[in-house]
């Protein structure tokens, strides 16, 4: 899996997540609390799985395949957006 082109490749897919759940669902310690670590992701990827939450499922690709500044980046673009 290659790295991601841009970190608003993720946008989309977070606005669906904040629509659905206004504390980011199964991908709060990452968007919210800016936990991007790799095992940070895999935690959340699992537990999306375990939820059948399709938008975080979804997400979880391109978060894993996203580099820790993009994640970041991602995040608190996405996080001042809705502030």
């Amino acid at each position: 899996m290659g790295k991601l082109k841009s970190w608003r490749e993720m946008i989309p897919l977070m606005k669906a997540i904040y629509e659905r759940n206004c504390v980011g669902c199964c991908w709060h310690i990452v968007l919210d609390d800016d936990n991007i670590e790799d095992g940070h992701v895999e935690y959340c990827i699992n537990y999306a799985a375990e939820k059948g939450h399709q938008d975080c499922i979804a997400l979880g690709p391109l978060m894993l395949s996203a580099s820790r500044t993009q994640r970041l980046r991602a995040s608190r673009s996405y996080y001042g957006q809705r502030s």
